[in-house]
């Protein structure tokens, strides 16, 4: 395992020389499960106390997502943990202080899918770090008496199945709730039929949490439930919203229920998830995901309410509960980042409230742990988005550690020519190494490894995420020069087969996503999406991001010489643009109002 932190990570050790006896144990499956058929299993240890404990913590994190239990107690508050990384690279460790749960004890990690193996991307591609999940945690005891103890993963861990039959980040998780067994989660359950795990080796580092971690941060009471048909009824929270739901009347034993989350009804008053699926030429067209299934035990109070997934919804379409039900048997629990709110508008005009209080809603929905793109169809951290409204944000919560987080895995996954991915952590088909590959680099995506920076300095004073991320920064403005220089679009070529000389300063070679979604542009043809000039809005970039470089290299105190560099080039992508891009008359070609806002 690495003990070797990233240049200027913004991290540190999880654990030092010496310190670490966990091991990873992974579970053993003969092959890997078809999607919707990956349980969650459980992943158990039991030892005893024999003295008095003075204080007691445990430090866990997996290969997937878990949660810990001693002697039945959900261990800590947070979510989703150990969170969205490069797990490739770098994976986050959680510490709980347990003192007053440990005794005669068993401890228990249930261990789902998470971002490790879930599908992720528009594509939903599935393992895209690995194809098993894994756990390890270390529980340090001091006794009264001032001796230690250790209890830690090994192969001497018991493996079983949870009564949670499928968990999967965008698809959803399947629960048969007769499977559940107390007993499993207390000492002295008999686990002599359970698997024993497999012991492995990670290449990746082991790091401290640092970051707001995922918390459920609201309870949303619905606004409305409307039977549309014999087995559908649909629920209207009010708000579109990330998270779940937990529903609190499960009916009889044996009865199958279907949660269906959405953001849109259709004509006849249904969920629809029509428009989160996309066609894909040679792939297809994926499935949208957001479906909860759960069989009732028919124990009374019993509730569902699934963890191992999220949604974006605002609407749940219920199908096969027997019961009309109210608005008192269901709650949207809203989940994010716990970020500390730090900016409040409010003003005489009803408008201007609606629209500041949708731009924190927009933000509290994509900001699970990275910032996304939607909380829907893809949840990526595309790296343009964050690029754009990082300064917003910034100005309504606390988003620095959020952001210096985020950007470490950005930096991390940079290509040693210097291409930022557009995506960070990236699905497996959309990074470096799948087949779409060639998308990445995109100038106004890449170019937040500068402006996500500055921004966090601009609102908070603090110069860490510049530090962190201006190395990376060179390389990718270096990549950009040395695209511009040595290389040209080809339909320029056939314009003007000489080129001109301010072309050295002249990004034109794709892919660049460009001015996206323009209104009027149609981007559905594939072809010329990935062969367009988009030089327009590169070069725009790459003078931008000189010029931030410039900014940041003062803050940073770095050299005169370094300074002059990128106000050199700050100029010569300034020339390169008006001479391409200003006709003779003064005017812009081309004559978009998007071109006259970058002029």
């Amino acid at each position: 395992m690495s003990q070797t932190l990233h240049p200027h990570s913004p991290y540190s050790l999880a654990f030092n020389a010496n310190e670490l006896s966990a091991r990873w144990i992974k579970v053993v499956e003969s092959e890997v499960p078809e999607l919707e058929h990956r349980p969650v299993y459980q992943l158990r240890f039991e030892f005893a106390c024999g003295k008095k404990v003075k204080s007691a913590r445990v430090r866990a994190t997996a290969q997937g997502q878990y949660q810990l239990f001693i002697n039945g107690v959900k261990i800590g508050d947070e979510e989703l943990t150990p969170g969205s990384t490069d797990y490739g690279v770098q994976i986050a460790v959680q510490t709980f202080a347990v003192t007053n749960l440990v005794d005669k004890n068993a401890i228990v990690i249930l261990l789902g899918d998470g971002w490790f193996r879930s599908v992720m991307g528009a594509f939903k591609q599935p393992n895209n770090f690995g194809t098993h999940v894994a756990a390890l945690a270390q529980l340090e005891i001091t006794y009264e008496d001032g001796s230690t103890e250790v209890v830690s993963t090994n192969k001497h861990w018991r493996v079983g199945t949870s009564h949670i039959t499928s968990g999967d980040l965008i698809l959803g998780q399947n629960e048969d709730r007769r499977l559940i067994n107390t007993a499993t989660y207390k000492a002295g359950f008999d686990d002599s039929n359970w698997v024993h795990p497999e012991e492995i080796s990670v290449d990746a580092v082991l790091v401290a949490q640092f970051a707001p971690p995922v918390r459920r941060t609201e309870e949303i009471v619905p606004v409305s439930v409307k039977r549309i048909s014999k087995n559908v009824q649909v629920v209207d929270l009010g708000q579109n919203i990330n998270g779940w739901m937990r529903l609190l009347d499960l009916g009889p034993s044996g009865t199958e229920i279907t949660l269906i989350h959405g953001e849109v009804l259709d004509a006849s008053g249904d969920v629809t998830l029509d428009h989160l699926t996309l066609e894909f030429p040679g792939i297809g067209r994926p499935d949208a995901g957001q479906i909860d299934r759960v069989i009732s035990a028919g124990t009374p109070g019993d509730i569902f309410e699934p963890q191992f997934t999220t949604h974006g919804f605002q609407f749940i379409s219920v199908v096969g509960h027997p019961k009309d039900l109210t608005t008192k048997d269901l709650v949207g629990i809203v989940v994010h980042s716990d970020l500390k709110k730090t900016g409040w508008f409010e003003s005489n005009d009803a408008r201007l409230n609606w629209l500041h209080e949708a731009t924190v809603w927009s933000l509290r929905d994509n900001m699970c742990d990275v910032p996304t793109d939607c909380p829907t169809r893809e949840r990526a951290g595309w790296t343009g988005d964050w690029q754009i409204f990082a300064p917003t944000a910034a100005y309504l919560f606390d988003v620095n550690d959020f952001s210096r987080k985020w950007l470490a895995d950005v930096v991390v996954g940079q290509r040693e020519d210097g291409a930022v991915p557009n995506i960070a952590p990236p699905d497996f088909t959309g990074s470096f190494k799948g087949p779409m590959a060639h998308i990445n680099a995109s100038a106004g995506w890449g170019d937040a490894i500068i402006a996500v920076p500055l921004a966090m300095y601009e609102e908070y004073g603090d110069t860490r995420a510049l530090e962190e991320c201006f190395d990376a920064a060179e390389k990718w403005i270096n990549f950009g020069l040395h695209r511009s220089k040595t290389q040209r679009h080809p339909e320029r070529e056939k314009l003007r087969p000489v080129a001109a000389p301010h072309e050295e300063f002249l990004w034109d070679t794709p892919y660049h996503w460009g001015e996206w979604l323009e209104p009027g542009v149609d981007v559905s043809d594939f072809g010329v999406l990935l062969t367009a000039d988009r030089s327009d809005v590169a070069t725009a970039y790459l003078h931008r991001s000189a010029k931030q470089m410039v900014i940041a290299g003062k803050i940073l105190g770095k050299p005169e010489s370094v300074l002059e560099h990128y106000r050199k080039v700050a100029e010569n992508t300034k020339n390169a643009w008006q001479k391409e891009f200003i006709t003779s008359d003064g005017l812009l070609n081309p004559d978009t109002q998007a071109h006259y806002v970058r002029a």
